[in-house]
This record gives C-alpha cells, sequence and structure tokens, in this order.
C-alpha cells in the first residue's frame, strides 16, 4: 500500500552535499495486514497505575496500525494523559 508519507529523499538531496541531486519524491511502501481478524491491546503506565487499552484492529486497522507504530517508536513517551474518552 503506497504510504502518505514520502521516503525524503529529495529534501536531503537539497540540505545535504552528500547525496545525489534528487528532484521527484518516491513514496514509501507499508504493509498493511487486509482484514485483521484480531483486537489489539496497549498497555497505558500512568503515576495513578496502569491502564489495559483494547484497540478495534478489526474495524479500524490503518488506525490501529499507526496508533501501535508510533507507541514503538516512543512517541507518546512522557506525554502527558489527560481524559479518557468512551
Amino acid at each position: 500500500v503506497k504510504s502518505s508519507f514520502t521516503t525524503g529523499a529529495a529534501s536531503r538531496s537539497f540540505t545535504s552535499t552528500s547525496y545525489d541531486p534528487v528532484t521527484k519524491n518516491e513514496f514509501e511502501y507499508v504493509k498493511v495486514e487486509k482484514n485483521p481478524k484480531k483486537k489489539g491491546y496497549v498497555q497505558l503506565h500512568t503515576t495513578h497505575g496502569d491502564l489495559n487499552i483494547e484497540l478495534h484492529c478489526d474495524i479500524t486497522p490503518r488506525a490501529c496500525e499507526n496508533f501501535i507504530t508510533l507507541c514503538e517508536r516512543g512517541y507518546y513517551d512522557g506525554v502527558p494523559f489527560h481524559r479518557s474518552i468512551r
């Protein structure tokens, strides 16, 4: 599946002399599992205890994949948690 993100080659070639010039962006390709049948689970560690969060990967696979990827990269580490939406 074509991602909405590029490989960054065009911007790299404008800001660095060690890369060959590139004038056209290429899109990254990401692997997306079609129709996952399982739920996803994430454990959120807070100062008031841990929360177990269920992700509906069977209903919203792309949103869950993005959320899990950001979690794995540490994007949410140290971010204040301020509300719960049901």
